[in-house]
């Protein structure tokens, strides 16, 4: 989202003399701002399409009607295509336990298959469970975090380390 929050702005700007307005949020690397929350990308991203409307109220130079016809249709296309992609966006957190790849080959412990473990994902998201445990370890202890983060610890402080 913030990618279109930025061509908004970088290309509303060039319909006329109106600039907009920076805040210290907007120097954050981009990887700090794919974390914020959807609410704060949704406000965002409307941000810069209420900016787009400003500028082309102030659009000087528009002498032609079909041209200004021409932006305010692309605006409004603009404002149409990206508030859906904003509106439809959905985090799932998924949290497997061990999977049977050449990382988990040390482990002793019951392995999901990465096929089995892929199709759980994607019946997760199917379903639209936002935490999503696509295998029977995860199954056990995702759970367990979540109602008691400290207990899970003190139980799986007990398993031996991995040599």
């Amino acid at each position: 989202a913030q990618h279109l929050e930025d061509a908004n702005y970088a290309l509303c700007e060039r319909f006329s003399d109106l600039k907009h307005p920076r805040a210290a949020q907007d120097s954050l690397a981009d990887t700090v701002k794919a974390r914020w929350p959807k609410d704060t990308l949704v406000e965002r991203l409307r941000a810069s399409l209420r900016f787009c409307d400003s500028a082309l109220d102030r659009a000087g130079g528009l002498r032609s009607a079909a041209l200004a016809s021409s932006l305010l249709a692309f605006e409004t296309d603009l404002a149409e295509h990206y508030s859906q992609l904003a509106t439809y966006m959905q985090v799932f957190g998924v949290y497997p336990g061990p999977i049977d790849t050449k990382m988990g080959e040390v482990l002793t412990l019951e392995k999901a298959s990465p096929a089995d473990a892929a199709r759980a994902i994607v019946a997760g998201i199917i379903a639209g469970d936002e935490e999503i445990f696509p295998d029977r370890m995860s199954q056990g202890t995702g759970p367990a975090f979540f109602a008691d983060p400290k207990g899970l610890e003190r139980q799986v402080a007990g398993v031996p380390a991995v040599a």
